[in-house]
Parts: C-alpha cells; sequence; structure tokens
C-alpha cells in the first residue's frame, strides 16, 4: 500500500513538491525563532531598542567584522528563493548592487536636477547610482546610524565624494526638520519597511510622511502580500491596503498606487512581490505617471512553491 502510494506520488510528481513545502516552513521557523531569540539578547542591554534599531545593529556588527551581510549581495532567483538562498554577488562586484532598485526609480521620473531624499540609505546600495545620477548637492541619505553608510562611502570613492557632494545624516530631529523645509522632489524609500514589525508602523511613518511636500513623489519599496507576513527572521511582506490605510490617516488627499514587480516567492498559497508604492499629494505639482506604471497588483493565490 504505501509502495502504491508512493509511486503515485512519484508519478505526479507531488512528492517533491511536497519535500519543498516542507523545506520551506522548517526553514523559515527556524529563522523566525533565531531571529526572536537574537533580539530578546539585545533587548536585554537595550531596553527602550525598538527591533528596526536591532537589524540594524546586526548588519553593522557584520559589517565592523568584514563580512557582507547576505542581504546587501545575494542576487535572488525564482519562488521562494529567499527561503533557500540564491547565487552570490561577490564583494567585488559592489557596484551591480542597488542597479534593479535604482533603473526603477528612474523610470519612475526622477530627474538628475531632482532634490532626492534617500530614507533609510543604509550601506549606499543605491545611493551610490544615485549619487552619480544626481547633480551635485542633490542627494540626501538618511539612516538611525551612521555605522552603515560610512562603510558604503568605500562604494563611492573620495573624487566622486568630492565632485557630488552627498548630504548623509542621522534620522534625528535637526535633520528631519531641515529636509521637511527643503521640500525634496523625490523621497525614496528601498526595502526598508520589510525590516520594521507591525507594530513600529506608526512611529515610522509618522517620521517619513513628514518630508513629504506638494511637488514630493514617494517610492515605498516594499514586499507585498494579500495579508500582513513575516517571512523571514528579521522580514515582513505586507497588503497593500495596510501601508495604504497608514497613509491616508496621515495625508487624507494623498493619491497612492501600487507598481507591482516580479515574484519573489510564495509562503503556502500567499505569493509575496517586490512592489513599489507611489505616493504623492492628488493636486501635487508634478505631471501624473502614465496610467502603465499605476499597475495594481492583482493578488495570486499559488498551491506549491
Amino acid at each position: 500500500m504505501v509502495i502504491s502510494i508512493l509511486m503515485i506520488m512519484q508519478k505526479k510528481d507531488l512528492s517533491k513538491r511536497l519535500w519543498h513545502l516542507n523545506r520551506f516552513t522548517l526553514v523559515r521557523f527556524f529563522s523566525i525563532l533565531v531571529g526572536n531569540i537574537g533580539y530578546a539578547c539585545w533587548r536585554r542591554h537595550h531596553w527602550d531598542g525598538r527591533f528596526s534599531s536591532y537589524y540594524v545593529h546586526a548588519m553593522a556588527k557584520k559589517l565592523e567584522k568584514g563580512t557582507v551581510p547576505h542581504i546587501m549581495n545575494k542576487k535572488r532567483h525564482g519562488p521562494a528563493a529567499f527561503l533557500v538562498g540564491g547565487t552570490m554577488l561577490p564583494p567585488s562586484q559592489s557596484q551591480q548592487h542597488g542597479r534593479y532598485a535604482f533603473k526603477k526609480i528612474v523610470e519612475l521620473g526622477l530627474q538628475p536636477h531632482d532634490v532626492c531624499v534617500d530614507f533609510g540609505c543604509g550601506r549606499l546600495r543605491v545611493g551610490q547610482h544615485l549619487i552619480g545620477y544626481l547633480q551635485p548637492n542633490r542627494y540626501w541619505g538618511l539612516d538611525v546610524t551612521d555605522r552603515l553608510f560610512q562603510h558604503g562611502l568605500n562604494l563611492l570613492g573620495q573624487g566622486t565624494t568630492q565632485a557630488k557632494t552627498p548630504h548623509l545624516g542621522i534620522i534625528a530631529e535637526p535633520l528631519l526638520k531641515q529636509i521637511a523645509h527643503l521640500k525634496p522632489d523625490y523621497l525614496i524609500c528601498v526595502s526598508v519597511i520589510m525590516h520594521i514589525p507591525p507594530h513600529e508602523l506608526n512611529p515610522f511613518f509618522d517620521k517619513l510622511l513628514r518630508l513629504m511636500a506638494t511637488q514630493t513623489r514617494l517610492l515605498l519599496f516594499f514586499d507585498e502580500s494579500s495579508c500582513d507576513i513575516r517571512t523571514e527572521s528579521k522580514s515582513w511582506a505586507y497588503s497593500v491596503a495596510n501601508l495604504t490605510d497608514h497613509i491616508l490617516r496621515r495625508h487624507p488627499h494623498a493619491q497612492v498606487s501600487c507598481k507591482s514587480g516580479s515574484l519573489k516567492g510564495c509562503i503556502g498559497k500567499i505569493a509575496i512581490r517586490r512592489s513599489i508604492l507611489i505616493i504623492e499629494e492628488a493636486q501635487g505639482g508634478r505631471p501624473s505617471l502614465p496610467q502603465n506604471l499605476r499597475a495594481s497588483f492583482v493578488h495570486e493565490r499559488i498551491p506549491f512553491c
């Protein structure tokens, strides 16, 4: 009887799919468990520390040890690659990091003369391309610590830094007021919200959206799913409806649209996509995007990954 069942499963190629599903589930569960233990240990010495701060601390610690964190040098391919790995980009190809996001930002209207704020600039994976593309003094990179972007300055070279004079600073009240007064044309937030748990979304959006002016276009890169779900030890995917609700509560007249990206993976029947939320004032001073760039994401239900 058992042999017959195995033969049927092999014939329908179900055994391989079920093995992959179990593997994904176990890897994800173990990853989340390790993340929770690490955060609990970190909180013993940082009682007021947020999970997002713990994530930055973990990434900075790896950099200081000479280890490039996997999110900064891994090129992922195929469904659920974020659970099982991918091909590695060696540190010598650091100029290739962030190129995909940079191309999308330019596609969505960024011009060299625009003032661009990179909120959560990190190791300047995307910032290195924005700095080279924009005119001098037009790039502002912000993060909760300088431990990451100081390391990222090595990607630029001294000549580029002197020629482009980028502004880099820590997210704090004086700098936020200065940038809000600057009224940036573009506000970029690439893969930051994916490392912020649901209970920390309110303070995150309070800081981010206060930087918007009438002509500002906010591009929010995030992992999209049909419901909010934790995908890895330090990562979450969010629904468009939830993020839109957070935005409209703070900017009731904002115009929010979603540009869907390629399938990143799936957890059970929940598809995960790398998407971009486009937020701007309904009566802003910037030309509206073409309709083809405002395509909404149609949720998919995928039985196996």
